[in-house]
């Protein structure tokens, strides 16, 4: 169960970072 919150926290937080990098302007 900590893992696997761990790993969707981890993915969440890469997608984001990734969007932002992508797309800063379509963030906002």
């Amino acid at each position: 169960a900590l893992a696997d919150l761990l790993l969707v926290s981890g993915v969440a937080t890469a997608t984001t970072l990734a969007w932002h990098r992508v797309s800063p302007p379509a963030a906002r």
